[in-house]
């Protein structure tokens, strides 16, 4: 089965109209499917917000990811979708002194295809977030949804050229005839011969047919 890879870049640049009633931490998660019911997890970093400056958060973070498998999987990863999540997370530690865990403020997903079938493979943009029904937010920032700008970009390595048996016992032939005519058989020694030019074209031959 032929083996096949995908380069991949996700950027994840900012995220507008995220109001919140609480000061926490705000970050991005991703999942990046990956097929065969596999997915990956990735977190941007964690930048503290509150209710007076979180209109726009800037994070402007890549990364990049490589994947290896059969060309029959790499295909079906444009059935895949990738999941993009605003989560908050408090800064105070719980009673136990442990960090708590986060809470999903929205979400949305791009679907591979959109991707592969951009031009050059690659698309940067503003995405609309459906939001937690949970979420608390302010009045006047419920109505706007919360919007993610993202970059994703696919790159597929060119395979090398695969060279033909006729090819390889081509340039073979020519290599030992290259050989043999630099041993001085042919034109060296005043037109004579310090070899067998028969034997050597004989030898060739043989090993042309095996």
């Amino acid at each position: 089965m032929a083996e096949s890879s995908v380069k991949c870049e996700l950027r994840i640049v900012g995220a507008k109209n995220i109001a919140t009633k609480r000061q926490g931490a705000l970050f991005t998660r991703c999942y990046l499917s990956v097929g065969k019911n596999k997915r990956i997890q990735l977190n941007t970093r964690e930048i503290i917000s509150s209710n007076k400056d979180e209109n726009y958060i800037l994070w402007d973070e890549t990364f990049s990811l490589e994947c290896n498998g059969a060309e029959t999987s790499i295909s079906t990863l444009k059935d895949e979708k990738i999941v993009f999540e605003l989560r908050w997370r408090s800064t105070k530690p719980n009673i136990l002194g442990k960090t708590c865990s986060s809470k999903l403020l929205a979400w949305t997903e791009i679907p591979w295809k959109n991707v592969f079938d951009a031009q050059n493979m690659a698309i940067q943009n503003w995405v609309y977030m459906t939001r937690n029904d949970g979420t608390e937010c302010d009045e006047e920032n419920c109505l706007k949804p919360p919007a993610l700008e993202v970059g994703v970009k696919v790159v597929i390595p060119q395979l090398p050229k695969m060279v033909s048996k006729e090819e390889t016992r081509r340039r073979r032939r020519q290599e030992r005839l290259r050989k043999w005519d630099g041993c001085g058989c042919k034109s060296s020694h005043g037109g004579g011969c310090s070899c067998n030019d028969h034997e050597l074209f004989l030898v060739a031959a043989v090993l042309d047919v095996c």
